[in-house]
């Protein structure tokens, strides 16, 4: 495969390469879904008073909605399409894989939780608010760490993938 650009202006990139591209935009995404609920769930008046501006009340409860979901419907996808892929191409995928899912299945845990207080977030219910910053804290540990090393792990097998 040529790395020339073609007449469109467009360099031929292989599936595996594009994959890998897409990977890192949508977990670009999720990070940023998940500083915007951190900043709305800040303790901090004027932290919160800004993300006011971004979500509040029922949005907040929504977009908290939105991205326990979405990122449980991303993670559904890598374990039951792109993972059985890899192990089935790559034979030194099996073990970085096995991680990634049982992250994945840690992770759910926070989501599920978090998308339990959801209905009472944006309410002035204190009390769920402060549960729900604290699950936040722990998923946006877990969910950094896992990021870096999904986007790190799966390169080299990415990037090899056949075009």
């Amino acid at each position: 495969m040529s790395t020339q650009p073609e007449a469109s202006g467009y360099a031929p990139v292989n599936r595996g390469q594009a994959m890998l591209a897409h990977l890192i935009e949508v977990h670009k995404l999720f990070r940023g879904q998940l500083d915007t609920l951190r900043i709305a769930l800040s303790e901090e008046p004027a932290v919160a008073a800004g993300a006011a501006a971004q979500i509040a009340g029922r949005d907040l409860r929504r977009h908290c909605l939105y991205f326990c979901q979405g990122l449980t419907m991303h993670h559904t996808i890598e374990d039951v399409q792109w993972f059985p892929v890899l192990r089935g191409i790559h034979p030194d995928a099996p073990p970085v894989v096995d991680r990634l899912a049982s992250e994945h299945e840690a992770i759910a845990v926070h989501l599920e939780e978090l998308a339990e207080l959801a209905p009472r977030l944006g309410d002035g219910d204190s009390a769920s608010a402060e549960a729900a910053r604290k699950r936040l804290a722990a998923l946006t540990d877990e969910l950094t760490a896992h990021l870096d090393y999904e986007e790190e792990a799966l390169a080299p097998f990415l990037r090899i993938a056949a075009g």
